[in-house]
């Protein structure tokens, strides 16, 4: 409660006494429906997190250390990962005349649950897709947050060394190049190769056979190092250049919560952009001169740039109750939004973004209800069609409820997502039941109707129409799995 209380900008005092607390979890997802070649039809996600706090002069120590280990199991065999990193750790207490973190910190804002467009500084971890936890997905960064003020709570925010997500690139079912994609062009080269003949048949041949016998060579974890390394391209320098700041505001007016918000940070996303040549050459709408490969071979290294772009946000929310019911408003504006266009190319544009939300508690039994509708619009979009993954005004909605019965030892929980726009939409209905002793079972699933079907090839991920949650439809599983905590 008190790191809680601290990421809504409430000071808490020092802990009486050390304390420490354990949660282990393990869900499997089943995917059955074979829907594309080299999908996985079994996931196992174990997660693990230690966390402590104990009293350090006038303020709180506190540490928490997290632990993943994923194995898939699909047509091309089994594959695992660990993965190990350090959750929310520091120190915080109080300063002179307000209060001081430092460390390892979350930093959420806006007062949506799930479709806020102020909640902007934490990083997101995105491995998982459209199966994540929604509790796990927000990232710590290094950083440090002073507050002043009692009702009125001013945070001065800095990130030396800024944030970003998990973003998974290549080879699993969440990524963007999932399985089979390289593999599926280089098969095209092969072929282009066989129907050519002559010289410039057997340059392409060739090429086609030595990235065939690269992929053979390259095991899962060669690959995941070339990914982290192509996500650690071009970030800018901790301290000097990657430092971020923000500003933000919190209070009240009788019953109505108020906030804002300025920052100024980079995206938490890389721009990624193919070249032209590159581009068409995947999608075929450029010719290859087989005969010239051989005497003037092209720059790969120059086919694909990463960089980081900063941007300005500036927004505000406010919540106030009404009856039954908390009503939530929140507007922000971004200077230079992240946008991917066709092609796997990116630019950066102004947007306008505005949402609304409605909350409904219930005493007996206990539950929840909510429901939250966001505008997303794009300035300065010459070419609405050329978008992928969005839209040039976007319509998001999100629903969630959770209700505890039987004496709260059965949980039952769903959630919405989706776009009216884009006409896609991802369902998680799910069970929870209190075994004993902090032993939870889980039951659950996901479902993903979309009126775009998911790309299998690069090709048609270049020239992919759909939104974010449709690229992922083929997705969808049966959810297992056991959770505990002490």
């Amino acid at each position: 409660m008190a790191l809680l209380l601290l990421g809504l900008g409430l000071s808490t005092p020092a802990v009486a006494e050390p304390s420490a607390a354990l949660r282990v979890s393990t869900q499997t997802l089943l995917d059955p429906w074979a829907e594309r070649p080299g999908e996985d039809q079994v996931e196992q996600w174990t997660r693990a997190s230690l966390s402590a706090q104990a009293p350090l002069g006038r303020g709180t120590a506190f540490v928490d250390m997290r632990g993943q280990h994923v194995a898939l199991w699909g047509e091309g065999g089994r594959e695992s990962a660990l993965h190990l990193w350090l959750g929310e750790a520091g120190w915080r207490g109080p300063v002179g005349p307000g209060w001081l973190s430092a460390g390892n910190l979350l930093t959420p804002a806006g007062q949506l649950v799930a479709l806020s467009p102020l909640d902007v500084l934490s990083a997101r971890d995105l491995r998982a897709g459209l199966s994540a936890n929604p509790a796990d997905l927000r990232l710590p960064a290094p950083g440090m947050v002073a507050e002043l003020g009692e009702r009125t709570v001013l945070q001065l925010i800095w990130l030396p060394a800024g944030a970003r997500d998990r973003v998974p690139l290549v080879g699993t079912d969440n990524s963007l190049i999932r399985q089979g994609m390289l593999e599926g062009e280089v098969d095209t080269l092969s072929a282009t190769a066989a129907s050519t003949g002559g010289l410039g048949g057997l340059a392409l041949g060739a090429i086609a056979d030595e990235l065939h016998a690269l992929s053979d060579r390259v095991d899962p974890q060669t690959r995941r190092g070339a990914e982290e390394a192509l996500l650690q391209a071009n970030l800018p320098e901790p301290v000097v250049e990657a430092s971020e700041v923000a500003a933000r505001v919190r209070g009240a007016v009788g019953p109505v919560h108020l906030e804002a918000l300025a920052a100024w940070m980079r995206s938490r996303r890389p721009m990624l952009a193919l070249s032209p040549a590159a581009t068409g050459f995947v999608t075929g709408a450029a010719s290859v001169d087989a005969a010239t490969l051989l005497t003037d071979p092209p720059d790969v290294s120059s086919a694909l740039t990463v960089c980081w772009p900063r941007t300005a946000v500036l927004g505000g929310g406010l919540s106030a109750p009404a009856g039954p019911l908390l009503l939530k408003g929140e507007g922000a504006w971004t200077s230079d939004r992240l946008v991917q266009r066709a092609g796997l190319r990116a630019v950066t544009r102004p947007m306008w973004s505005g949402a609304a939300g409605a909350e409904w508690s219930a005493s007996g039994p206990p539950g929840l209800l909510g429901a939250e509708l966001r505008v997303e619009h794009l300035r300065g979009i010459t070419d609405p069609d050329g978008l992928q993954f969005m839209a040039e005004t976007d319509v998001q909605l999100a629903l969630y409820t959770e209700w505890r019965l039987a004496r709260e030892r059965l949980v039952v929980q769903a959630g919405g997502l989706g776009s009216a726009t884009l006409g896609e939409l991802a369902l998680r209905p799910g069970l929870r039941l209190d075994l004993r002793d902090g032993l939870w079972l889980e039951l659950g699933g996901l479902w993903v109707p979309v009126s775009e079907p998911a790309p299998e090839t690069l090709g048609a991920l270049l020239e992919y129409a759909g939104g974010p949650i449709g690229a992922l439809a083929d997705t969808e599983h049966v959810r297992l799995g056991l959770s505990w905590a002490r």
